[in-house]
């Protein structure tokens, strides 16, 4: 079995910490001082930032979302469309649910 060890730190920032500096930088702190005393690259902080100044409901990263097909309202009622049936003890196959 193969141990697969990290090459890049790509990622690693958690969300509330990327939301935490952002915030600060909107409240006037200096944008290199805050993406250096939360250890985030500066140019990543200015990413967020900028999303942050658009509005976007969502900017906070969620490594997930470039190979996502679904929203997660979609998701959601996928997931209760079929649990639904299995309730009521309806069997659906694999091949019935793709």
């Amino acid at each position: 079995m193969r141990n697969l060890t990290r090459k890049t730190t790509k990622g690693s920032t958690p969300a509330n910490v990327l939301k935490k500096a952002v915030l600060e930088v909107v409240e006037g702190a200096k944008l290199r001082e805050t993406a250096g005393s939360y250890g985030i690259n500066r140019s990543t902080l200015l990413r967020y930032l900028k999303k942050h100044n658009k509005d976007e409901d969502d900017f906070f990263p969620d490594y997930g979302k470039t190979k996502r097909i679904f929203t997660r309202e979609q998701e959601g009622l996928l997931s209760k469309y079929l649990v639904t049936p299995s309730k009521m003890h309806q069997d659906m196959k694999k091949r019935q649910a793709r």
